[in-house]
């Protein structure tokens, strides 16, 4: 059904039923099909977090024991963790707070979340690196493709070629706008590493 005819179809519903018509238009016109897969999983994932919730305290347990038992040598495998999945387009931020907690349980706070920081900075810097060489070379194809069918990317690339290094260090301070693709579109520009 083309959104002419839906949206025809609520009008008639209107008249009959008015409040709940208004409801199916506005959630045609705003819910895509991504935020609703994005929802189910999150959903599925709580779930299994609820149902299994003995098996999770005790993968916690045993992940606390082994990062006490590595002491600061944990830290290589979260920023190899923050590495990879930098690479992958993961948002590294629940890796931030897990290790976070993690090395907060067995130091105390202020130490453990310093240590997490750390370990993640250089983790996310050196998956930037990464991602901006294979970016570079193999990926280069699949990037141009992504980039021309992303507005933002497409204005970010120009700025990156006017500005360079400057405005990419700046747009990694902004909160708003996800590093991970930053990454891929700096390689598409003439940026050299």
């Amino acid at each position: 059904m083309d959104s002419e005819s839906y949206h025809d179809l609520a009008r008639t519903e209107e008249r009959k039923d008015g409040c709940m018509s208004e409801i199916f238009v506005w959630i045609y016109d705003h819910v895509h099909t991504k935020d609703i897969a994005i929802a189910v999983m999150a959903l599925g994932v709580a779930t299994l977090l609820f149902v299994h919730k003995s098996a999770c305290v005790t993968a916690w347990v045993a992940c606390a024991a082994f990062m006490r038992q590595l002491g600061l040598l944990a830290s290589f495998p979260v920023a190899l963790l923050c590495c990879v999945t930098t690479v992958l387009f993961i948002p590294v931020d629940f890796v931030l707070l897990w290790s976070g907690a993690v090395f907060a349980s067995f130091h105390n706070a202020a130490v453990g979340i310093a240590i997490a920081v750390v370990s993640c900075s250089i983790g996310v810097y050196c998956g930037a690196i990464v991602a901006f060489l294979l970016g570079k070379t193999l990926l280069k194809p699949r990037i141009e493709a992504y980039t021309d069918k992303s507005p933002m990317l497409k204005t970010v690339n120009a700025i990156i070629e006017a500005d360079g290094w400057k405005f990419a260090f700046v747009i990694r301070l902004s909160p708003l706008i996800p590093n991970e693709p930053v990454n891929y579109a700096c390689a598409f520009t003439s940026m050299s590493l």
